[in-house]
């Protein structure tokens, strides 16, 4: 899970970026919900209500292929500003992952490829905290079909909700709870058209109790896909 608000020590992204060969986009279908072939891209307004988070455009693309775990994979770049991260997506047994890393030692989520209105799903999901790896369940719901309108138009799009939960330490040498909850629209042959961020953040000491919560609001302003 992408956390652009993760800027606290307690919880630090570590995103690392590998290239891959360029290749073909055969295990792709550019007519379903992650039409990731290479070459692909999507520009989002990206509005956030906390003063950390500037409102940007931020611009992901299929960079090419790429190895992840062993597996063929493809690498995406998320450019923001002068910032750019990579994602890695691999596709399979129907379904897709998406990693923060080529070694495939942070997952980000799963979901059905061809997933339909009303399935439901849940995975093991991990972010970075400043020990280490932590892990989540994240639990999710393709809810209805609802009308959308974005900057690149109106589309009929799959609402899918996920929520993310996790709770590392204890209260005597101090407790991070992380809540993670993310409201998104996939639309076929298109791919996300929205997305709707809402991360709680509270970090306990024996002192004092920090907490940090934000909305994220991801609109597609153009895309470009590749067949």
């Amino acid at each position: 899970m992408k956390r652009y608000m993760f800027i606290l020590t307690a919880l630090l992204m570590t995103l690392s970026c590998t290239s891959g060969d360029d290749g073909n986009n055969n295990n792709v279908n550019t007519q379903g919900y992650n039409p990731y072939t290479v070459g692909s891209s999507w520009e989002y307004n990206k509005t956030g209500e906390n003063a950390l988070l500037a409102d940007a455009n931020v611009v992901v693309k299929v960079e090419s292929t790429a190895e992840v775990k062993g597996k063929n994979g493809y690498k995406l770049s998320i450019t923001e500003g002068s910032s750019v991260d990579n994602d890695y997506v691999v596709f399979e047994d129907d379904s897709v992952y998406v990693y923060d890393d080529a070694d495939g030692d942070s997952l980000e989520g799963v979901e059905p490829e061809d997933m339909e209105k009303g399935e439901r799903w849940t995975s093991n999901v991990y972010v970075k905290g400043n020990d280490g790896f932590v892990q989540a369940v994240d639990s999710c719901n393709a809810e209805v079909e609802e009308e959308v309108e974005v900057p690149a138009g109106t589309f009929t799009a799959l609402k899918v909700y996920c929520l993310a939960q996790t709770s590392v330490g204890d209260d005597l040498t101090g407790k991070l709870n992380v809540r993670d909850e993310k409201i998104v629209y996939k639309v076929k042959g298109v791919g996300i058209v929205k997305k709707i961020i809402m991360d709680y953040v509270e970090v306990i000491s024996p002192l004092d109790t920090l907490v940090v919560a934000d909305t994220v609001v991801w609109e597609l302003n153009k895309y470009d896909i590749k067949k």
